[in-house]
């Protein structure tokens, strides 16, 4: 049993991320603080969710008070002082801190606001998270992002969470497929072992819910985030094929002429 004023955390064993991950898990923790401690922290250079698990307390952030207990989920981002006060006796919540390339664009997008009523802290995940990043290694860090980016749809989505086995394989590989794609290293054959499923089962159920093939949908996001980076900076090409995921310089170019009919050259100018 955790003590009543208890900090456990685990950090990264790198300082960076060994892979280009969207979502990088820098750091995952589980607080119990006493009423009278607080939590401040200078300005820093990641994302930070606190998930409350019970008691209650408020959050300050340029003169506003955010009020925070059981099932709420509060962000901080990049560059934000934290200050956290506990308003009874005790107060405990779960956190984690992301570093990743894509993280600020990732939470907007999935429609996570800076306070949100989330529903009860999933300790499971959270649990996994911890044990993922204690692995040294670059598959140790995938396996956390995969579980931090389920996390997150479900701090946004309350509910996400409660599917049956089928809809549940199918949303897990969905996050993780979102999750993964700009790593050249990430492949459905990986997926399949992560999940702990068949190749073909989630081959049938995934384009039973979405129409398309997991390949597909994984050769889809690469070529989507190609295109953006083609269009919205000047990298060079084969740096656009590992950010993309697609790995290679020539293969990207194949897939961007069969999309659009151009060259990437000819796709960048807008010609």
């Amino acid at each position: 049993m955790m003590h009543p004023s208890a900090r456990e955390l685990q950090f990264r064993p790198h300082p960076k991320p060994m892979v280009p991950l969207a979502v990088s898990v820098r750091s995952v923790g589980h607080y119990r603080l006493r009423s009278g401690e607080e939590l401040r922290n200078e300005p820093r250079s990641f994302v930070q969710l606190f998930w409350g698990v019970a008691g209650e307390g408020v959050f300050h952030l340029r003169r506003r008070r955010f009020p925070f207990g059981p099932g709420v989920v509060f962000l901080y981002g990049r560059q934000e002082p934290h200050f956290l006060l506990p308003t009874s006796p005790v107060l405990e919540y779960r956190w984690l801190t992301l570093d990743g390339r894509r993280t600020a664009s990732l939470l907007a997008a999935i429609g996570l606001e800076r306070r949100h009523e989330a529903g009860p802290c999933p300790a499971a995940q959270f649990d996994a998270i911890a044990r993922h990043i204690g692995n040294p290694t670059a598959e140790g860090e995938r396996a956390a992002s995969i579980e931090a980016y389920a996390l997150l749809v479900a701090a946004a989505r309350p509910g996400r969470l409660i599917l049956g086995p089928r809809e549940g394989v199918v949303r897990r590989a969905q996050e993780a497929l979102d999750a993964g794609f700009t790593d050249p290293a990430f492949n459905i054959n990986r997926l399949c072992d992560q999940l702990r499923v068949h190749r073909s089962t989630l081959f049938r159920l995934f384009r039973q819910h979405h129409g398309v093939a997991p390949i597909q949908y994984l050769s889809r996001l690469r070529l989507r985030e190609a295109l953006r980076l083609l269009r919205e900076t000047s990298l060079p090409v084969a740096e656009i094929a590992g950010r993309s995921g697609v790995g290679d310089s020539a293969y990207l170019s194949r897939l961007v002429r069969r999309a659009t009919g151009q060259s990437p050259r000819a796709f960048r100018s807008g010609g």
